[in-house]
């Protein structure tokens, strides 16, 4: 799994299918105070670095607005 944090929801839906990746994306609840701009990625599970199926989950949490 790459590290897509700082990143936004449709660039990396985009670059996992394109890497074949055709599993689900799952949006995790808002994270404030995080430091990131609204929308960018603040956490993801799998973490950075492990292995993940194919058609694998990914669930994603978002900076929310402060």
């Amino acid at each position: 799994m790459p590290d897509v944090r700082g990143r936004f929801w449709f660039d990396v839906a985009r670059q996992l299918q394109a890497w074949g990746w055709s599993g689900s994306l799952l949006k995790g609840s808002d994270v404030h105070g995080s430091g990131y701009a609204p929308g960018q990625i603040v956490t993801q599970d799998p973490e950075p670095g492990e292995r993940i199926a194919m058609n694998g989950m990914i669930t994603l949490q978002f900076a929310g607005s402060d």
